[in-house]
């Protein structure tokens, strides 16, 4: 198996290890909350209102591309990057929280590059945006975990050889789970992974494509 496979391999079952993981954690963290009325009431408010910050995202992707008559198989390429999220809190329930928010993705990158059949291809992933909502319950009066689900949509720079450039849009879907706790009075910790499922026909994917991504980021709530 060649190197750059492996690699591909060993970091894929991390991140499948990882998601794993912060999964049970959250799990066994809802299971074992136990809030008072009084401080519920109190924890709610600390996390509603606008949250505003910055990401640090490692993220692994995974594709089978059919283009012009030549398929691409076993693709894939990580990236770390940064992103700027703004969202906002509403009370959901005795426990809950609905953030609803937006997601930005600062820089390009190389989402494939590859070879077949004499033929090059690299994709590359610019404008990557995304809207997303997240309900959550609180673990404690400093803790909020939750679920996620968003839209996400980039414009893919498609070279391949002997072809112009070309850019297509392309859409998808992400679910993942993370958690969030303060640090101080108003900045907070943010941690989640997350899976994007893109659309088939969106550049002439022939079978299932995605990236799994890590997120670490910090927050400044303004409420």
């Amino acid at each position: 198996m060649p190197i750059y496979k492996r690699i591909h391999s060993i970091y894929n079952g991390v991140m499948k290890k990882t998601i794993l993981l912060v999964t049970i954690l959250l799990l066994s963290s809802l299971a074992s909350a136990q809030i008072s009325p009084a401080t519920g009431l109190i924890a709610k408010k600390r996390f509603t209102g606008l949250s505003v910050g910055f990401n640090a995202d490692l993220s692994s992707t995974t594709a089978k591309l059919e283009y012009l008559g030549a398929r691409f198989e076993g693709l894939g390429r990580q990236n770390i990057s940064g992103s700027i999220q703004a969202d906002y809190g509403i009370p959901l329930g005795s426990k809950g929280i609905l953030l609803m928010g937006i997601k930005r993705h600062l820089a390009a990158q190389e989402l494939l590059n590859a070879s077949a059949l004499g033929s090059e291809i690299k994709v590359t992933r610019k404008n990557h945006n995304s809207v997303f909502l997240a309900p959550g319950l609180l673990v404690n009066d400093k803790t909020l975990a939750y679920t996620k689900i968003s839209y996400e949509r980039f414009d893919a720079n498609i070279e391949m050889t002997a072809n112009n450039p070309e850019t297509r849009l392309v859409q998808g879907v992400s679910a993942g789970v993370g958690l969030r706790t303060y640090l101080t009075e108003q900045l907070l910790l943010n941690v989640e992974v997350s899976k994007v499922y893109y659309s088939k026909d969106s550049f002439g994917l022939s079978s299932s494509t995605g990236s799994t991504y890590g997120s670490v980021g910090m927050l400044h709530n303004f409420n």
